[in-house]
């Protein structure tokens, strides 16, 4: 029994530790480098562009290359567009109830809202040197099993590294670059997220 209330403390002190070092902006900017290897083809799959995460508003994630593309993620729906702003797809959360789910968990993601993963995840974090940390997330129910193995964060004021592992074999890494804090969307940015 002290066995394992000293390892549920260790744990807990592990997240504090991240925590401690994790900025927690309202308005996140940024650059990612997103590669996607797919079971069954050699090359994986590269993309790059922008991104904007507002905490309790959403995620816009905007590809640039190699064809431009906007993902817009909020409670209520996520919506895909294509370059020229015609609307591809459209989900609503309120006749798909995994989306919302899914929508929370991708912004948690994102900004490392422990709190939010932690409804979703068994977390396993630690700190790296004297600014970094890394963290392990396994998913607790079975729908979320169904479609990821595990999923790694790694950063330091932010999230730097995801490395998603999915059930299907596929794997997707994602870096974060230029990131900036700000207190609030731009009106193009809000008008996005609506």
């Amino acid at each position: 029994m002290a066995a394992a209330t000293n390892a549920v403390q260790g744990a807990e002190a592990a997240t504090e530790a991240v925590l401690a070092r994790l900025h927690q902006p309202a308005v996140l900017r940024g650059q990612f480098v997103q590669s996607r290897q797919i079971q069954g083809f050699r090359r994986p799959v590269e993309s790059s562009g922008d991104f904007v995460v507002a905490r309790n508003r959403g995620l816009v994630w905007h590809t640039l290359k190699p064809f431009e593309s906007t993902l817009s993620v909020n409670r209520e729906r996520l919506r895909v567009t294509n370059g020229s702003g015609g609307t591809g797809t459209t989900l609503d959360a309120r006749r798909e109830p995994m989306l919302r789910t899914l929508n929370d968990i991708l912004q948690s993601v994102v900004i490392a809202d422990v709190a939010a993963l932690e409804r979703s995840f068994t977390l396993q974090a630690k700190a790296v040197g004297a600014e970094g940390w890394e963290m392990a997330l396994q998913p607790k129910d079975a729908a979320l099993r169904a479609r990821f193995s595990a999923i790694t964060l790694a950063g330091d004021a932010h999230v730097q590294n995801v490395l998603l592992q999915e059930a299907s074999g596929d794997v997707t890494t994602v870096r974060f670059l230029q990131q900036q804090e700000d207190t609030q969307l731009t009106d193009a940015e809000a008008g996005k997220l609506q």
